[in-house]
Formats: structure tokens, sequence, C-alpha cells
């Protein structure tokens, strides 16, 4: 696969990266470290290389500070409240965009300026200040608009629709988000057509649709596995143990956990480790060593039989109508 491939050249990238922080050497055109540590970016966080990625992105960082090179500077910045926002580290995010935002709007940087609005706004979804997620937001959509960034403008609308999913404004996040997937089917964006699928999973599960949402998050998970992104597989299995788990359908929501747990262990992210960790170590003092590993080697297979019932049971219907919710109110 090409990212075992990229895998290969990460000490040598690291390696040099270090020689050119030691030796202070300059390069053309501004930073060539800032530069490869905002185009990586994407990549590393795609594979889950989080040391690697904050190691690039600070000497990226200094070595742009040690240049002038303001667009280095704030896109290492952007780079480095991004990790921080993926370790869950809040205070650190908002340190970093804060310090970005008037860098790209110096140098007149409308997609570095856009990118930095969206990702403040995604750092107030993630406190629960709605108003201030949507101000952010509505900030960044024209900017993305007037550059004809059209992924910029699909990752915006993605997050509008996470905005009203937090508002419980269901149907209209459950359209935005089918609205966003066909756009990035359009583009051939499979992180964000598998991230849409999977909010639209959500939003199913949030009306109370079980079956339509262990279908798309199966469908999302899947997009996942072809690209390689194990962070996002890991999140899809982690709301099919949820759904399986509240349906009593234990053995499947048990194959979904140590699916996720062969992942977790894989990228070594030690809070998605710990997770399901006393449920696997109660299940596992219970039966013998063989028939666990038996399992484990049949829990793709298990998982799949769950999600093939769930599509039977939904008789036809496509998961990606939108349906009433069908819990009382």
């Amino acid at each position: 696969m090409w990212t075992e491939r990229w895998l290969l050249e990460e000490d040598t990238l690291l390696a040099l990266s270090g020689w050119v922080v030691a030796w202070e050497t300059r390069s053309p055109g501004g930073s060539a470290l800032a530069q490869i540590a905002s185009a990586g970016k994407n990549l590393l966080n795609l594979l889950d290389r989080l040391e690697s990625w904050a190691t690039l992105a600070g000497r990226g960082l200094r070595d742009a500070e040690r240049q002038g090179d303001r667009g280095g500077e704030a896109n290492c910045l952007q780079a480095l409240g991004d990790l921080a926002l993926r370790q869950a580290d809040l205070a650190a995010a908002d340190r970093h965009y804060q310090a970005a935002l008037p860098l790209y709007r110096a140098i007149q940087d409308h997609l570095g300026e856009a990118n930095c609005q969206k990702a403040l706004g995604d750092l107030a979804l993630r406190q629960a200040d709605l108003a201030a997620a949507d101000r952010h937001y509505q900030a960044a959509l024209p900017l993305f608009r007037a550059i004809q960034a059209r992924l910029g403008e699909a990752n915006c609308l993605q997050s509008l629709g996470r905005l009203l999913l937090a508002r419980n404004e269901l149907a209209a996040a459950f359209g935005r988000f089918l609205d966003v997937l066909a756009v990035f089917q359009e583009i051939r964006d499979g992180l964000g057509e598998q991230a849409a699928f999977g909010y639209l999973a959500r939003t199913a599960a949030t009306v109370g649709h079980t079956d339509q949402a262990l279908a798309l998050a199966e469908r999302s998970r899947q997009i996942g596995r072809a690209i390689d992104d194990r962070f996002g597989q890991l999140i899809n299995l982690e709301l099919q143990t949820s759904l399986l788990g509240n349906a009593e359908e234990m053995e499947a929501a048990l194959a979904a956990v140590a699916l996720h747990q062969q992942l977790a262990v894989a990228i070594q992210d030690q809070n998605k480790i710990e997770r399901y960790r006393s449920w696997l170590e109660r299940v596992r003092q219970e039966i013998p060593a063989d028939v666990w590993e038996q399992f484990e080697q049949s829990a793709e297979a298990i998982l799949a039989q769950a999600v093939a019932a769930a599509e039977q049971r939904l008789g036809g219907r496509d998961p990606l109508v939108w349906v009433e919710s069908i819990i009382p109110q």
C-alpha cells in the first residue's frame, strides 16, 4: 500500500529536518521545513504518526520563525493546533489557532484564514460553545467560496451539519450531511466521504434508527479500511459497539470491541486502548485463550453478519433516506 511505502521514508525525513534545524540552513522561497510539515499534516494524521507530526511541525515552526516566513509560521501553528485538537488538548489548540489567524490575515492568505476560522469553529463545537462555533463557520464559508475552494467549503458545510446535530435539528443535519456527501463523492475525497457517512450514522442513531445507523456506520468504516484511516475506523466501531450493545446483540458488540482493540493497539492510541480494556479483561478471564483467539479471528465476519441482518430488517429501504424519529416525544 502507498502509505506503507511512505513510512519507509519517515526516518530519513525526520533526520533531514533535524539537520536543517541544527545547521540553520536557509532555503529559497521560505522555510522548506514548514512546507514539508504543512503538506504532510493530513497524511501523518491519516497514518496516526502523531509523534512525527509534532516533531516536523515544531521544527518547521522554528525554522519559519528564523527565516521570517510568516506563511510557513502560520501553517505550522495551525498544524500544531490540529494535532492538539486531535489529542483533546483544547487549550493548546486554541493558543496555536489564535496565533496563526493574524499571520494569515497579515499576508492575505485567504485559504489559510478560512481553514483557521473553520478550525476555531470545530474547537468551539468541542467546547459546546455553539454560538462561537457558528460565528467562526460563518466567517470561514464566504472565504472558501470566494477562492472556489470546494473541499474547504464542503468541510465547513459538514461542520455546520455537526452544529445542527448539536442543536438537535436532526432532519436539517441529515440533509446537510447528504449534500456534502455528494460533493465529497464528486471530488473523490475519501476522508470527507467517510466522515459524511459517519455523521449520517450518528444522526440516524440519535433518532433511534439502529439498523439504519449500523448500515451507514459500516459504509463509513469500509471506506476507512480502503483508505487506511484507522482512527476513523475506531470512531465507527465505537458507534457500532454502542448500537449493538443497546440492541442486546452482545456477541456482535464484542466483535466490534475486539476489532477496535486491535486497531487501537496497532496505532498505540492509549486512550482508545483503555476504552474497552476492563470489558475485554473480564471476557478473557471467563473463556479459554484459544477460544478467545478464535473469536478474534472471526470478529470481522461476526460484525458483517450483524450489519447484513440490520440491512435485511430495513426491508430494502435506502439508509440514505431520512425517516422521522421513532423515539416517543
